[in-house]
């Protein structure tokens, strides 16, 4: 899991968009808000660490630039649903401390299948933590975007198998 460093408070590859925030979610519950402030967390993490397996991953830039995008939007989707209803989102940390050292191609992909990994297990949780239709349904794309790219770096990295049968099931 990439967690923060600091003190300070934390294009879908597929062609599909995040389901549009609204400000008539109406009540979230308390459960839910929590769990939605880990996945802003999470995409937080992953827009932060994308930006470092650039740096060691040439090959696969226009991807990385692609899921770096896809995760901003789901994190801003979610941040605005938060505020509609008075609760301020999760902010993003100075840094992030990666749980592998990140030195060459391999480093990176490995970080990468971690990074969306994390995502895939936040989003799981919202879609458990809430009834509310509209909730569900932007944790739902967010979890199908996320397993959608973790199978991509899967494949690249050349990990078998490149997919699971519940995404977000996976332990830490």
């Amino acid at each position: 899991m990439t967690t923060p460093t600091s003190g300070a408070t934390p294009a879908d590859p597929t062609g599909a968009a995040p389901a549009p925030a609204t400000a008539s979610v109406g009540a979230i519950e308390e459960s839910a808000v929590q769990a939605i402030q880990v996945g802003i967390q999470a995409a937080h993490a992953a827009v932060w660490t994308y930006g470092l397996i650039s740096a060691y991953d040439r090959d696969d830039i226009d991807l990385i630039k692609t899921n770096r995008f896809a995760n901003e939007q789901i994190r801003d989707s979610a941040s605005d649903v938060l505020k509609a209803v008075g609760v301020d989102p999760a902010r993003t940390e100075a840094a992030y401390q990666v749980p592998v050292a990140v030195g060459d191609r391999a480093s990176a992909l490995q970080v990468a299948i971690l990074i969306e990994r994390d995502c895939t297990n936040a989003w799981r949780a919202v879609v458990g933590a809430t009834d509310n239709y509209q909730l569900r349904r932007l944790a739902l794309t967010a979890l199908s975007d996320a397993a959608v790219r973790l199978t991509q770096w899967r494949t690249l990295a050349g990990v078998a198998p490149a997919t699971v049968p519940f995404p977000g099931d996976e332990p830490v």
